[in-house]
């Protein structure tokens, strides 16, 4: 008999695009957002340790971590993870200019 074991995980790379031009918000000031947009969530409590040790101070400084390593590190669930990556990339790109 022959067991195969698979596993798929939903951590992907995460390819975050910043513009040296533009002031991005506190890792702080974030976090307050996303916790005013959605208390239930605890983002601060579950990523806002895990992300200042890793060196993150602001929005654009997230291109230095990987959800992987999120987890790997702090154990944190891949399906928070990369729901945090979302708002992330959302807010990134909210503050990007528009193409003329």
């Amino acid at each position: 008999m022959s067991v195969t074991t698979i596993t798929s995980s939903i951590l992907i790379d995460v390819e975050i695009e910043t513009d040296p031009s533009i002031p991005y918000p506190t890792l702080e000031t974030f976090m307050e957002q996303l916790n005013n947009d959605e208390p239930a969530r605890q983002w601060p409590e579950l990523f806002l340790t895990p992300l200042k040790l890793m060196g993150v101070k602001t929005l654009d400084d997230m291109c230095i971590v990987s959800p992987e390593s999120l987890h790997i590190f702090y154990n944190l669930r891949p399906l928070m993870i990369m729901d945090f990556y979302v708002h992330v990339i959302d807010t990134i790109n909210a503050l990007q200019p528009e193409p003329t």
